[in-house]
């Protein structure tokens, strides 16, 4: 890695660790936003986006070897829509089906979904 990649991931994990920061001052289930893999999101809650992003991107909770590139998830109770996210970047070509029955969540899940 050069010297100019260097510095641009030290920028990118300070930024992040910034939102990290003022996603956790934030009062639960005060709507807001934040920022997945450069994008702009809007989070209904930040405690259930902080814990979502630590289980499922840090943990890998979801992870799994597929046996095909294209495989077909089901995705039953895709809360925020975390989940979607991680299983499109995971296996780009997977055809995945969420399902979110609880309305406070399936905007920002629909919102998710139509990110990748």
């Amino acid at each position: 890695m050069n010297p100019a990649q260097t510095l641009k991931r030290i920028a990118r994990r300070r930024r992040e660790q910034q939102e990290w920061i003022r996603l956790k001052q934030t009062p639960r289930y005060t709507p807001t936003t934040a920022t997945l893999h450069g994008r702009p999101v809007s989070v209904p809650d930040a405690c259930t986006y902080l814990v979502g992003m630590k289980e499922i991107f840090q943990k890998g909770i979801y992870e799994f070897c597929a046996s095909t590139t294209n495989p077909l998830i089901l995705d039953c109770g895709a809360n925020i829509g975390l989940s979607v996210i991680y299983f499109k970047l995971l296996y780009p070509n997977a055809r995945v089906i969420a399902f979110e029955p609880d309305p406070r969540h399936l905007s920002s899940a629909c919102e998710k979904c139509r990110l990748v």
